[in-house]
């Protein structure tokens, strides 16, 4: 779903809160509710499945697929709650098998609208329940807050790895107090006189690529403006990210019309070919050794996290 600002408050750490499409809360807000009861407590609202926890009835809608979660969706108000979870539909798409050559492409509408255009469907309606009781649950909004929240900077001020400029750095140097220790550093000032530094851009790569090529995305094919857009507008609480270890010779055109990515930038003297012990290694047996990232905000592996 699309990351709505209006209406959103500040939480007392200074994180904006922004409201659940569906009338989703914490439980502990119920404590503050005029009648404290929630959408799941009205007579009918999930019948005998009412006495399963919101953990397991999540479970259960996800061993079917996008025909069943459209049936349950239409039982009850509270079902329709748990069966339009965006991370549901977001495994309808991405678990569900793609035409040969078919790319992925989100619609900013969110998962499930997402999930309908893949199979040529009409725009999905807007996801609401209209005024009714307020749904309270963890498990549900849980996701949603840490899809949606905007973390404050001062958060992350602080930093525990050393900033080194490569310009006063020798690769002697680097050797010594990093390389040898195994001891973690940033390089500053490399990039600067890169091509790349002037060349990547949103909207360059959006006009120099287009629809042309396709980059490895969360075990899927997307282009770069698919990409953008999914970035730009997906609420996802770990939103999938570009990580492609054939980017150079994917960006290449045909009879070098375009050198692709690998031409805008340069190897750093302390990974140059006299000092890559890969290069060692007899021919095909080298590891794979490059790879493009790129990610929007809350994207990464597990060792590492991108903060906006």
């Amino acid at each position: 779903m699309p990351k709505p600002r209006r209406g959103a408050a500040l939480a007392p750490e200074g994180v904006e809160v922004v409201p659940h499409p569906l009338r989703v809360r914490p439980m502990g807000s119920l404590l503050f509710a005029d009648d404290r009861r929630s959408l799941r407590e009205e007579p009918g609202a999930l019948g005998a499945l009412a006495l399963l926890p919101d953990e397991v009835l999540m479970q259960i809608l996800s061993s079917g697929g996008a025909r069943e979660l459209a049936c349950c969706a239409c039982t009850s108000r509270a079902m329709r709650v748990l069966a339009l979870s965006e991370d549901l539909w977001k495994a309808c798409c991405l678990e569900e098998e793609m035409a040969p050559g078919e790319w992925l492409r989100y619609d900013p509408g969110g998962w499930r609208c997402t999930y309908r255009r893949r199979r040529g469907l009409p725009a999905a309606p807007a996801a609401s329940l209209g005024a009714t009781h307020y749904y309270y649950s963890d498990v549900l909004y849980a996701p949603w807050h840490c899809g949606t929240a905007a973390i404050p900077p001062r958060w992350s001020r602080f930093e525990n790895v050393p900033r080194v400029a490569a310009s006063g750095l020798s690769v002697e140097e680097f050797a010594a107090r990093f390389e040898a220790p195994g001891q973690p550093v940033i390089l500053t000032g490399l990039a600067s006189g890169w091509p790349a530094a002037a060349k990547w851009t949103e909207a360059a790569l959006r006009d120099r690529f287009g629809e042309r090529c396709g980059f490895h995305v969360g075990g899927h094919t997307m282009s770069l403006p698919a990409f953008f857009d999914y970035c730009a507008s997906n609420a996802d609480e770990q939103p999938l990210y570009l990580f492609d270890k054939r980017f150079a010779e994917t960006s290449a055109g045909g009879g070098g019309a375009e050198p692709g990515l690998a031409a805008d930038y340069a190897v750093p003297a302390y990974f140059s070919a006299d000092r890559d012990l890969f290069a060692k290694l007899p021919g095909g047996c080298r590891p794979d050794h490059r790879w493009l990232i790129a990610g929007g905000t809350r994207s990464g592996s597990r060792c590492c996290r991108s903060l906006p």
